[in-house]
């Protein structure tokens, strides 16, 4: 008798666990994970008010998503719409309150965030975006990043001419998170932003970027960078609805062949550094600038220029200064030191 309570003991108790494993077989059968994506899809359309379709969904143990023709529309635009999407989850990790993802990526995308965003309007096309990460714990807000490439985008951004802002738009919460991130790529990414009231419009073009060992630290208000690397870049500044006039035109600044080389970037609060190794740029009126370099340092008592070099094909300035300053009263500075040199072409001068 007391066999048979023990056997019906035992097969009560394998039944869930049972049922639990044939629910997790079933979820890595693709015709299943299309039926649950239209029923979960049909589900947020409804919740939300807009129309998302899926075309193909396909999960991999343990979870290695990729998402296939993913269209959100609210009518009558088009809010997302991309080729692929994908990522790849360690499971353990999440047991412990961490998230491991590595391969996350977007291919073939185009955005627009329609009405979504009351101070602005975005919108443009990303070939493709990839992100691996090291641990996302929720636990310790720490986001660690291992690389991330943006490639062959378009983005357009403009700024509203009038935002209302409410009182719960100025709350700031406290956030101790920490991002960091290695290694960030930026290829053949242009951006464009504009501002109606100000009749002001940037563009941006950059062939070629990198930048190393970013540090975003939001507790302690601390934000860092090693290296900036940029090249085959190109830029415009346009202010105003006047034409440009012949020669420098401050309201519209074209430059291209830029190329940008800076060291030890740092933001946290009054105090900046920033080592700036090469510079480099060809301006609309001839203006060439073959080099700069200098280093910046700045506390909430100093401002020191310790080496400035500017050198064009006809021109070179050389200029180091050192100021005592308040920063609560920038304007107020109590002590100047500053050396000039310069050997002006009149090539630059009659520009």
């Amino acid at each position: 008798m007391a066999k048979k309570w023990t056997k019906r003991i035992m097969i009560g108790l394998s039944i869930p666990i049972i049922l639990i494993l044939l629910i997790v077989i079933l979820l890595y059968i693709p015709p299943i994970q299309n039926f649950l994506q239209r029923k979960v899809t049909a589900y947020v359309s409804r919740s939300t008010g807009m129309d998302i379709t899926i075309d193909h969904v396909n999960l991999r143990f343990p979870l290695d998503l990729v998402a296939k023709d993913v269209l959100i529309i609210q009518s009558p635009d088009t809010i997302l719409s991309l080729e692929s999407l994908g990522l790849k989850v360690k499971l353990f990790p999440l047991l412990n309150g961490n998230i491991e993802a590595h391969g996350i990526f977007l291919e073939n995308a185009s955005v627009n965030t329609a009405n979504m965003l009351p101070a602005m309007h975005l919108q443009g096309d990303v070939g493709r975006f990839y992100l691996d990460t090291r641990v996302i714990s929720l636990s310790q807000q720490l986001v660690d990043l291992e690389t991330a490439e943006l490639s062959d985008a378009a983005l357009f951004l403009t700024m509203r001419d009038t935002v209302v802002v409410t009182p719960e738009d100025t709350l700031q919460s406290s956030t101790n998170w920490k991002i960091t991130l290695p290694n960030l790529e930026v290829k053949n990414v242009a951006f464009t932003m504009d501002t109606p009231t100000d009749t002001m419009n940037v563009t941006a073009y950059i062939g070629d970027g990198e930048i190393k060992d970013i540090l975003a630290d939001l507790g302690a208000q601390l934000y860092s960078v090693e290296n900036i690397s940029i090249n085959n870049t190109r830029a415009n500044y346009d202010k105003g609805n006047t034409p440009p006039v012949k020669g420098l035109d401050y309201s519209h600044i074209a430059v291209r062949d830029v190329k940008i080389e800076i060291d030890s970037v740092l933001y946290r609060g009054n105090a900046i550094r920033a080592v700036i190794r090469d510079f480099a740029m060809t301006e609309r009126s001839g203006l060439s600038i073959t080099s700069i370099s200098g280093r910046l340092f700045m506390d909430s008592v100093n401002l020191m220029v310790p080496v400035f070099n500017l050198q064009t094909p006809h021109s070179e300035i050389n200029f180091r200064a050192q100021s005592s300053w308040n920063a609560n009263t920038p304007f107020d500075i109590s002590r100047i030191e500053a050396r000039l040199n310069a050997r002006l072409g009149k090539q630059d001068v009659l520009l």
